[in-house]
């Protein structure tokens, strides 16, 4: 058996078993992977011609075993463009079926006439082999083949163009497994017009079955980009190093060749070990810088854009506002991957849930409606996997664990993304990014999902970050506030107090000339003195409240029923709800509303919301006002929602700082403090205003809590 029957007996083997693997592993794709196993095994016995025709005793029986082997040959365009059709899922397509069956009626024609003259008409022995002496039908066949194959390219390129994301992938490796398969079935037909393969066409039909076995049954391909990358770079490194070693070995072999005693095996034998020593060290080096020069020729874009998000890994944590950090990411996904639509969330710990936090792409109306829940399917997939998911891959486990993976599908569809990229930092998940596909149609590929995984643990690290700073800028904020109140507030109360002293004696004081004066304008002096009066009362009552706001307590906790709390404010500010004829509505959660908190504490707190609410509808016609509270886990809702005259748009992000008001009695502090209470309390509290249509409050609360109050400090002192 000569080398060339023996790589024909290779292949043949190779492509028995990669058929019979993808079969196996291909169960849920039966069609699919039996399609590609039958046209392998066959493509395979086309390869056996030269094993079988050198291993007859005779030209005769040469003659009829290649004839044979023919069979396989006649069936092998067929099945490839049935598994193209297959692969491409349009093999119910009337169409195509009419076009497949044309084709095996072509097939059967040529069986027929694999005897006959006109087909194969004898074969002639080569140095290596028998070789085929075509007929005219042998024409036809090969025309019959090409014609066939160019349908199937076609088909190829066609779901190509339309194709995104991996499938996109998949059929690139197709595409170039067919490709190489067309031009080993090219090289089997040269022979039998006399003219010699370049190289035995077997080891195409390998790599060929290979690649395109690894397009059908890989989990996740790697991007053909990077395999070609990587051929080249290794090719041009094997081409180096060759060409170097052998200049060496004929630099070594010119200089030394007149040296007496020169043993030209040893000194071969002493350079291959200095190289080989040498390369260990080189090698690695040579390799990563190979790489990277090939994909800055070949695929430039994608190097840069992948250069571009790992300096972003540099400018992330310089951020110090969540809002700026979420418009950097996205913007910088947005311009480097090429991608529509971006979303990203964070997790709201009072809501259990995750809120967005910018988006891009997105309908702004539907994606502020967009909810993600804490213990959604999706959120859970990727705590426990910790890791980016990628649509595609769950849509192809949907049958193994069918209601969470299909829920998770349906929030991606949501977000419209193709990609979530969780946000994880010690094992918790602080938030999502969501990415549909790339414009370019391009998958995802294993380098980008490593490099936005590094890019979110920063972004995580960044959030914390910024959360950490915010609460200590708010502690130092009501310190420092708390301390101007106290100064300001004694500075102004010390000539106030004389003022006042004055004003109540004064008609006491000077009766007689109290009394001309309101003869003479009895009007102005009573408006005047009165309002004097009045307006002493209010910079003593905002001089008390600055004190009260610089000097409020930390809060003392104890058990305490929040539906109480509420109803014994509802009763004290019942008299200013009957004159302002507002009509009270409570909806109380029947389960327990019972928190740890300061009692006194939550009665100012809610008293300032109930009062803001009910000085809101004045003027309002229908005046309603709706206290409801909310049993969730580990937290308790309390809304105060009324029909008042609202807050504008660009001034609710103030209404909690201290000393502004809106109202013309306000002083100014009250949200204030309910801001410190609620923080103090480790709670939240949301604000939705329409103008005209009214406010709503929402306080969340904390069952448990982890702080420690200062009377249970000083006893744990004690």
């Amino acid at each position: 058996m000569n080398a060339y029957s023996f790589s024909s007996l290779a292949a043949f083997v190779i492509c028995f078993f990669l058929g019979c693997f993808v079969y196996a592993k291909g169960r849920r794709l039966r069609a699919m992977s039996s399609s590609f196993a039958l046209v392998t095994i066959v493509t395979g016995s086309w390869c056996l011609f030269p094993f079988i025709t050198n291993s007859a005793p005779t030209e005769t029986l040469a003659l009829f075993w290649g004839r044979l082997i023919y069979i396989a040959a006649s069936f092998t365009p067929t099945l490839f463009l049935r598994f193209i059709i297959i692969f491409l899922n349009e093999e119910r397509k009337r169409k195509e079926r009419s076009i497949i069956l044309f084709s095996y009626i072509v097939t059967i024609f040529f069986l027929i006439n694999l005897f006959n003259p006109l087909f194969i008409k004898n074969v002639s022995l080569t140095t290596h082999y028998y070789r085929i002496v075509p007929g005219p039908l042998y024409l036809a066949f090969i025309l019959f083949f090409g014609l066939i194959c160019l349908y199937a390219f076609y088909k190829i390129l066609d779901a190509y163009r339309k194709a995104s994301g991996s499938y996109r992938n998949q059929l690139r490796y197709l595409f170039v497994g067919f490709g190489i398969a067309f031009i080993s079935g090219i090289l089997h037909f040269l022979p039998a017009f006399g003219l010699r393969e370049p190289f035995p066409h077997d080891v195409l039909v390998i790599t060929y079955s290979l690649i395109m076995a690894y397009a059908i049954v890989a989990h996740r391909l790697m991007d053909i980009n990077v395999v070609i990358t990587r051929g080249v770079a290794y090719s041009a490194i094997t081409a180096v190093i060759a060409g170097a070693y052998i200049g060496m070995l004929v630099a070594v072999d010119r200089i030394f060749a007149g040296v007496p005693g020169y043993n030209h095996t040893l000194a071969h034998l002493l350079l291959f070990i200095v190289v080989l020593f040498a390369l260990i060290y080189v090698l690695p080096q040579m390799k990563i810088r190979a790489i990277e020069i090939t994909r800055k020729a070949l695929f430039r874009g994608k190097y840069e854009y992948q250069q571009e998000l790992s300096e972003a890994t540099r400018t992330i944590p310089s951020m110090l506002n969540l809002g700026q950090l979420g418009d950097y990411i996205l913007n910088k996904l947005r311009d480097t991957m090429m991608v529509d639509k971006l979303s990203m969330f964070v997790y709201d710990e009072p809501k259990h849930s995750y809120f967005l936090l910018a988006s891009l792409g997105l309908e702004q109306n539907k994606a502020v409606k967009i909810n993600i829940g804490e213990s959604s399917s999706l959120v859970v997939l990727l705590k426990d996997n910790g890791k980016p998911l990628v649509k595609e891959e769950l849509e192809r486990k949907v049958s193994a664990f069918q209601k969470s993976i299909e829920e998770a599908v349906k929030q991606l569809d949501e977000l419209e993304a193709e990609l979530c990229v969780p946000l994880m930092l010690k094992g918790d998940l602080t938030g999502i990014i969501a990415l549909s596909n790339k414009k370019t149609g391009e998958m995802y590929t294993a380098e980008d999902l490593s490099l936005l995984d590094t890019l979110a643990n920063q972004v995580a690290l960044t959030i914390e970050y910024i959360r950490a700073v915010d609460k200590l800028s708010s502690e130092k904020r009501y310190v420092g506030l708390g301390k101007a109140a106290m100064r300001m507030a004694h500075d102004i109360k010390n000539p106030l107090v004389p003022l006042k002293t004055f004003m109540q004696i004064l008609p006491d004081k000077y009766p007689k000339e109290f009394k001309q004066m309101a003869k003479i304008d009895a009007e102005f002096t009573g408006r005047f003195y009165q309002s004097a009066l009045d307006g002493i009362d209010r910079i003593n009552l905002l001089i008390e409240r600055a004190l009260h706001y610089a000097r409020h307590p930390e809060p003392q906790f104890s058990k305490v029923e929040i539906d109480k709390v509420l109803d014994d404010v509802l009763t004290q500010e019942e008299v200013d709800m009957k004159e302002a004829k507002v009509q009270l509505q409570k909806q109380y959660s029947p389960e327990s509303n019972s928190i740890e908190a300061d009692g006194e504490q939550l009665m100012e707190l809610f008293a300032n919301l109930i009062s803001n609410s009910v000085d809101a509808m004045q003027e309002s016609k229908n005046k309603r006002l709706l206290v409801r509270t909310e049993a969730l886990n580990g937290y308790v809702l309390v809304e105060i929602m009324d029909s008042g005259c609202g807050i504008p748009q660009d001034k609710i992000d103030t209404i909690f700082d201290p000393f502004i008001t809106y109202k013309h009695t306000g002083s100014g502090l009250g949200l204030a403090i309910v801001k410190k209470v609620i923080d103090d309390h480790g709670g939240n509290i949301e604000v939705n205003s329409q103008a005209a249509q009214g406010t709503t409050f929402k306080v969340m609360l904390p069952r448990k809590q982890t702080k420690t109050s200062e009377g249970e400090r000083k006893e744990q002192e004690a």
